[in-house]
């Protein structure tokens, strides 16, 4: 009986290797300070499943030199596994994806997998894998045979995965507390008409800005620049009127 296919992790940030990293690397920082025995075990986590050091992840965090064949593969796995999409895998042929997993989740290694499709050094092949290099329809219904041999064994690695070095990084319970600390703002009793809305309003987007924006939510907000633009126009009058007023103790507010 086939083993069912592993659901993939909720997206949370799409973009190129270099950028998924970017944004691990403030994901990670948020979740734990730094320097901290959490922070540590998190960067274990993504080293044990690449196969490196915990120090090369750290490395790679702080914009260093991306890792190349065989672990270059296993990073992008590790993203794919917890929510990243990669484009550099979403751009990529199924036949070479599917088998790509294999090598990132340890099914087969670049090694006997460069041997097994006749390439001549595994440099080769690491190549065809990432569309660097072309790759004829023998060899690619070769690589969708092994990787059909082998899809019930990748589907329990997967799973086996995610739960030993898996990390959650969807930042929900960031969105919380900052939810929760909007709720605990300024009484709205006695508050009607356009303050009550505006109150309500600012407590609901400073929630949804506390979470990092991705790629496509940036991308979507640059195309209506103009109109964030007048808001914070706005938002800038507001604060100088309200810097104006008297606090309710009486005074002017310190304009500082």
């Amino acid at each position: 009986m086939e083993t069912e296919e592993v659901e993939r992790s909720p997206e949370i940030y799409r973009g190129h290797l270099d950028e998924c990293m970017a944004d691990l690397s403030g994901r990670l920082n948020r979740r734990h300070p730094k320097g901290s025995h959490r922070a540590d075990q998190d960067r274990q986590k993504i080293a044990k499943f690449c196969g490196i050091a915990s120090s090369s992840v750290l490395r790679w965090l702080n914009g260093g030199v991306e890792p190349q064949a065989a672990v270059r593969i296993k990073l992008m796995c590790y993203l794919d596994m917890v929510g990243f999409r990669v484009i550099e895998l979403e751009e990529m042929k199924e036949s070479r994806r599917k088998f790509l997993d294999l090598i990132g989740f340890g099914i087969i290694t670049l090694a006997q997998a460069t041997q097994e499709l006749g390439y001549t050094n595994p440099s080769t092949l690491s190549k065809v894998l990432q569309g660097n290099t072309n790759c004829n329809e023998a060899k690619k219904t070769q690589m969708f045979d092994i990787w059909l041999a082998n899809r019930d064994t990748l589907a329990e690695r997967k799973r086996a995965a995610m739960e030993e070095f898996g990390i959650n990084l969807a930042e929900t319970s960031l969105v919380r507390r900052r939810a929760a600390s909007s709720m605990k703002g300024p009484s709205l009793s006695g508050v009607d008409g356009r303050a009550k809305a505006i109150i309500l309003i600012a407590q609901g987007l400073e929630t949804l800005l506390s979470a990092p924006l991705n790629a496509a939510d940036l991308a979507a907000l640059v195309e209506a620049s103009e109109e964030l633009s007048r808001l914070n126009a706005r938002l800038g009058e507001l604060g100088f009127e309200l810097l104006r007023r008297p606090t309710p103790e009486g005074k002017v507010a310190d304009k500082k």
